[in-house]
Order: structure tokens, then C-alpha cells, then sequence
């Protein structure tokens, strides 16, 4: 199973009005340092990160304002677009936010990273690489 990878710590982009992460206290810009204890930016963090299944309970040391503080969430299952009679939805395999535009990505295994020093949001997956370009002040 492939896993996220981060070089530095994630940042809060969305938070959804009455969801796991605003009941859990998280703000738009927290960054989140570390999952259950492991620093994002290793690998076992990156793994822990991709494993988040429904119904498990999420400690969170999120940095805000340059202080450090805990939250804990439930991870909940996110709600799936309706599809054509007869088709299974496809899997989600991305979601988030750059700037004011939510991504989502469905149907094959992707990796999603960020690349700050090009502004690049880099999606790729065995068949496909796909860069979206972030202006610069528009996250």
C-alpha cells in the first residue's frame, strides 16, 4: 500500500462547518505536526496518515501561532457524489483544497504531494502526472 509522504508538516486548508475536525477544534492554517505521536515528515507518520479508517479516534499535535497543542478527532467517512443507476461509485483517493478550489480525485490509486519550491500540486498515479500550478498568494 502506497503512503503519503510529507517534507514538511501539512497545513490546515478546509475545515468543514460541523465536521470531525471543527468539533476536534482544528483552524484553516494549523499545521499539523504529528499523528499519534509520529512527526508527519517521516514514514511512519505518512503511513499512519494514509490508514485513517472511519470510526478510529485521531490525536493530532497541531503548531498555531507558533505554540503546540493536541486535538483529538473521530475520523468520519466522507459522503460519496451520487452516480448513475447501476454504477458503484468510484473510491476517493484525494481530497482537499488549494486555495479557493476543492480537488478530488476518484477511481485509480494516486499520490498527491505538494512541491512548495515550484507552487505545484503534483498528482500522479501509474498512467498519469498531473501538476496544477498555484499562483503565487492565491493558498
Amino acid at each position: 500500500m502506497r503512503a503519503w509522504t510529507f517534507s514538511a508538516p501539512p497545513v490546515v486548508r478546509q475545515v468543514e462547518p460541523g465536521g470531525p475536525a471543527e468539533k476536534a477544534g482544528l483552524r484553516v492554517g494549523d499545521r499539523l505536526v504529528e499523528i499519534d505521536g509520529l512527526k508527519m515528515t517521516v514514514p511512519d507518520g505518512g503511513r499512519r496518515f494514509t490508514r485513517i479508517k472511519p470510526g478510529e479516534t485521531v490525536e493530532w499535535t497541531v503548531e498555531r501561532n507558533g505554540e503546540r497543542k493536541s486535538v483529538r478527532e473521530v475520523a468520519q467517512e466522507r459522503e460519496v457524489a451520487p452516480t448513475p443507476a447501476g454504477k458503484p461509485p468510484e473510491r476517493l483517493r484525494y481530497s482537499g483544497t488549494l486555495g479557493n478550489a476543492s480537488i478530488e480525485v476518484r477511481g485509480v490509486p494516486v499520490n498527491v504531494t505538494e512541491d512548495p519550491a515550484g507552487g505545484e500540486i503534483v498528482i500522479r498515479s501509474r498512467d498519469l502526472l498531473v501538476r496544477v500550478k498555484v499562483p503565487r498568494g492565491a493558498s
